[in-house]
């Protein structure tokens, strides 16, 4: 997960972030 910080870094945290909140 640090090879994505040019642009795609925050929705896939974001998306990730929901998803674990969603599953918890």
């Amino acid at each position: 997960m640090e090879r994505t910080t040019q642009g795609v870094d925050p929705f896939m945290f974001l998306l990730l972030t929901n998803l674990c909140l969603f599953w918890l």
